[in-house]
């Protein structure tokens, strides 16, 4: 049985590219429609950015983070292992 999550996704990948490939054509009703629609998930994405900088979780790691950089201060041979697990962890190296 499919997933019906992954058809609503599907459902609107395509609406998507259809709305991209008018947008493109010149249509400024649907350039206007589209303008929103971005506007609205970046509002949805705000939100909830909002919401996790809110949560247990988010401040905990905060907490934690700073007691690392306090712990692991620049220019120590621990500071410069923190630098080197950080760079490996955002994918530098």
């Amino acid at each position: 049985m499919p997933n019906d999550s992954n058809e609503n996704y599907a459902e609107q990948l395509e609406a998507s590219c259809l709305l991209r490939r008018r947008f493109r054509g010149g249509n400024a009703a649907l350039a206007e429609l589209y303008i929103s629609e971005i506007e609205n998930e970046r509002d949805a994405l705000r939100s909830e950015l909002t919401s996790l900088q809110n949560s247990f979780g988010y401040k905990f790691m905060r907490l934690y983070g700073s007691i690392i950089d306090q712990t692991l201060p620049d220019g120590t041979k621990r500071g410069e292992l923190k630098k080197r697990v950080l760079n490996l962890l955002i994918g530098s190296s």
